[in-house]
C-alpha cells in the first residue's frame, strides 16, 4: 500500500481455482525464475498447492537463491475450519535485510545485515494471527538524522498489529554499546 513495486520473472506452470461449497479452492503447480521486486533478485520461486481433503489445501513454497537465500512456507487453509482456516508456518534462514530498505527512507540507510525468521499464521482470512520471531544478525546501518552508523544485532516478536524489540544492542563509531 503506497509503494510502486515492480516484479518481474519467468513464470511456468498452473494455477487451477475452483468453487466447492462457496469456498475458493486454489490448486498450483506454478515456478517463477529469476523472480525480482524492483532491482532485488529474490531467487527461484517454487510453489505448489493440492487440495488435500474436502476444503482444505496444502501449501509448499520456497523461494532460494536471492537475496532472500531460502525463504518457506508450508501448511494448509481448510475451510471446513471456520475459527481458524489458516495454519502456515513462513521460515527464512540468513535472508538479506536489504531489500527493505526502501521502506525506512528518510530514517535509516545503507542498511545491510539478514535474517532468521519463523511465523506462525493462524486464525480467518480475513483477520490472520501472526505470532513469530525475527532475528536481525550482523546488522548495519546509517541514522539519517545525526547522519551515524550503528551495528548491532535485535530480536524482534512479532505479531498481526506489532512489531516488539525483545532483545537489541547497538554498538556506535566508538564501541559503545547501547542495549535496547
Amino acid at each position: 500500500a503506497g509503494y510502486d513495486l515492480n516484479f518481474h520473472g519467468i513464470i511456468n506452470g498452473y494455477i487451477d481455482v475452483s468453487d466447492r461449497n462457496g469456498f475458493p479452492i486454489i490448486e498450483t503447480d506454478l515456478s517463477i525464475d529469476d523472480l525480482q521486486m524492483d532491482d532485488d533478485t529474490l531467487g527461484h520461486l517454487e510453489l505448489n498447492s493440492i487440495n488435500a481433503d474436502g476444503l482444505a489445501v496444502s501449501i509448499n513454497g520456497n523461494l532460494s537463491g536471492g537475496v532472500f537465500n531460502k525463504m518457506e512456507i508450508n501448511g494448509s487453509i481448510d475451510f471446513a475450519n471456520q475459527n481458524s482456516p489458516l495454519n502456515l508456518e513462513l521460515k527464512t534462514q540468513k535472508s538479506s535485510i536489504k531489500p527493505f530498505q526502501k521502506y525506512l527512507a528518510g530514517l535509516m540507510s545503507d542498511i545491510h545485515g539478514y535474517s532468521n525468521t519463523r511465523i506462525f499464521i493462524t486464525g480467518p482470512l480475513t483477520k490472520p494471527e501472526l505470532k513469530g520471531k525475527l532475528t536481525l544478525d550482523s546488522l548495519s546501518f546509517v541514522m539519517d538524522y545525526l547522519n551515524t552508523e550503528y551495528k548491532g544485532r535485535a530480536i524482534v516478536a512479532i505479531d498481526y498489529s506489532s512489531f516488539n524489540i525483545t532483545e537489541a544492542y547497538l554498538i556506535d563509531h566508538y564501541g559503545k554499546r547501547a542495549s535496547l
